[in-house]
């Protein structure tokens, strides 16, 4: 690939504390003492683009100041994304770096003036697109870091900052800085909000068929959180990002740029890139004066034009390169952090998690807590086995007062009457009504009866796909199960219901299991009852 010319700017650098040549004698010289002690050849690439982060940081926007991020993201770029292609790729710039500044040394060294320059100008190319590379890793390095704090600020409130910037702090960008804002924001979050459910006696005791037990509202825990009303200020790199989808031109880059990504052979289409994945990596590109620079540049028609134009090219590609190298390795880190959920539940949040766009993860917050609580209650519960059965249900709930927004006072709007068909009241929730239909097609139904007028009948279709959800967590003892256990059900229950807090005394009796107990329950004797209506709402993906 041709190089442009060593006095040729490369877009968007603006140079910094060390000159070209000061950037480069410094490499050069840990090269060569390197050489002089018979380093391995790993050791040498990796000290080598040590040096060249330390020379060329000011050249790289929002390079993070603490040095354990800088540990961080150097390990992600060296040595923690060996799985994807992204890495085979810089270290191959790495390599290449290497070789021409070894070839530009011993030119030097010799008074090999014209062979040195045609050297430099294959360095300062190589040079450019490793810093390319490290400025696209930083941008999606800085995307994730600053999308979760504000999820985070936004559900648990502005005192929460302090605690996300300790953890930065003391913690690498990999595994144990997501388990550590799970553990602060999440786990503990979940023991104080039980312990307050079961402090306050909020749980409601059930008997229903062959089951006894206890439902735990979600919303309990949730009117703990002390969230924020406040506009989240936005960082730099984010509003950057943000800006790209603004406008008609920003979308033609962004879209010009995919598209590019998505038609050769680099690091980005050897991961099997999704389309959305590859959007994602283009607004980055397009973060950087290059990437837009190539979006607009003319066709060549010279040969110098073609040149710039396939580094310009090359550029973009090493910006996606880096980015996706991160984004990989987060979403990895991400997942193993919470491998203590369930399987379906864990797959669930990695799809709803995206990219760590900040509206994705501002609605996740909500559902990671739900299964916190889940995975807090069968920890609870893990050594009776079958004896408990424990699920989460849901029921769909509308805002009060949009409700009341559809009547009409001058006809054609929901009525009082459509309304109480529709609708009825939440308690301990004035302001939430909750839906009398439980499917799409009852609902549509009663829409029929109540022959509503289309726009009125949109909006409350509208209402029911973003309704949100009361959220309630059923712990049921199977009874016959306990009974073919012990010869004091009653007590046994209470035992096992005490695992959760609840106190014995709210226990309902159960009945033995026998003739008199298949008289009053469904179940049939011998066999394992079915667990309570609505327990298994939480089998669907909300």
């Amino acid at each position: 690939m041709q190089r442009p010319d060593a006095d040729t700017p490369v877009p968007g650098e603006n140079g910094g504390t060390f000159s070209q040549k000061d950037r480069l004698a410094a490499c050069l010289a840990l090269h060569e003492d390197l050489k002089e002690r018979k380093a391995r050849r790993e050791v040498q690439e990796e000290r080598v683009f040590l040096e060249f982060i330390r020379v060329n940081r000011d050249r790289i926007n929002e390079f993070p100041l603490l040095d354990i991020e800088q540990k961080g993201l150097i390990d992600i770029l060296l040595r923690r994304g060996a799985d994807h292609p992204g890495q085979a790729f810089i270290k191959g710039l790495i390599g290449e770096f290497i070789a021409e500044l070894n070839k530009y040394g011993k030119a030097l060294a010799v008074g090999a003036e014209a062979e040195a320059e045609a050297h430099l100008k294959e360095l300062v190319g190589a040079e450019a697109l490793l810093v390319k590379c490290v400025q696209g890793a930083v941008y999606a390095c800085s995307l994730v870091k600053d999308n979760v704090s504000d999820s985070i600020i936004l559900h648990f409130g502005e005192s929460a900052l302090e605690k996300i910037e300790e953890i930065t702090e003391r913690l690498e960008f990999d595994e144990t800085w997501w388990r550590a804002c799970l553990d602060t924001f999440v786990r503990e979050r979940i023991a104080a909000g039980h312990a307050g459910i079961v402090a306050r006696e909020r749980y409601t005791v059930f008997r229903e068929g062959g089951f006894a037990g206890v439902r735990l509202p979600f919303d309990e825990v949730l009117a703990t959180l002390r969230g924020t009303d406040k506009v989240i200020q936005k960082t730099r790199v984010q509003s950057a990002y943000e800006d790209r989808e603004e406008n008609e031109e920003g979308r033609r880059v962004v879209a010009f740029l995919a598209a590019f990504l998505a038609s050769g052979q680099n690091p980005v289409t050897e991961a099997g890139a999704s389309p959305s994945t590859v959007r994602h990596l283009a607004r980055i590109a397009a973060m950087d004066p290059a990437g837009t620079e190539y979006a607009g540049a003319a066709t060549p028609e010279t040969e110098d034009d073609s040149a710039r134009y396939d580094f310009l090219a090359a550029q973009v590609t090493a910006l996606a390169s880096g980015a996706a190298l991160v984004l990989s390795v987060a979403a990895r880190d991400f997942d193993r952090a919470i491998r203590d959920f369930d399987a379906r539940e864990r797959r669930l949040i990695l799809s709803l998690a995206g990219h760590f766009e900040r509206a994705r993860l501002e609605r996740l917050v909500p559902l990671i807590l739900e299964f916190a609580y889940l995975q807090v209650l069968r920890d609870m519960g893990r050594e009776e086995g079958g004896k408990v059965v424990i699920r989460t249900v849901r029921a769909r709930r509308a805002v009060a007062a949009e409700v009341m927004a559809l009547a009409d006072p001058d006809g054609g709007g929901l009525t009082r009457i459509g309304r109480r068909r529709l609708f009825e009241t939440e308690p301990g929730r004035p302001d939430m009504l909750a839906w009398k239909p439980r499917t799409l097609e009852e609902m549509n139904a009663l829409c029929a009866v109540l022959q509503l007028d289309e726009a009125v009948a949109a909006r409350i279709a509208a209402l029911w796909e973003t309704a949100p959800f009361r959220v309630e967590f059923l712990v049921a003892v199977n009874l016959e199960a306990v009974a073919k256990v012990t010869s004091n059900p009653a007590h046994r229950v209470a035992e096992i219901l005490a695992r959760f807090g609840v106190a014995p005394r709210r226990v309902v009796r159960p009945q033995a299991a026998g003739p008199a107990a298949t008289q009053t329950s469904p179940a049939v004797a011998g066999q394992t009852p079915g667990p309570p209506a609505g327990a298994n709402q939480g089998e669907k993906a909300p």
